[in-house]
């Protein structure tokens, strides 16, 4: 699963991840936390390769 992931978590782009989760956020405090907590595992995901 590590070699599929894409994106801005798998290059390394924090500051996208950023944007993305303060506009994630301001549409939805709930989202907000859920896109935390899948970003923070899809981090963890991505350090293991």
């Amino acid at each position: 699963p590590a070699a599929a992931l894409t994106g801005p978590i798998a290059r390394g782009d924090v500051a996208t991840v950023a944007r993305q989760l303060d506009a994630v956020q301001q549409w939805d405090t709930g989202y907000g936390q859920l896109y935390e907590q899948l970003a923070a595992a899809t981090t963890r995901l991505a350090a293991s390769r």
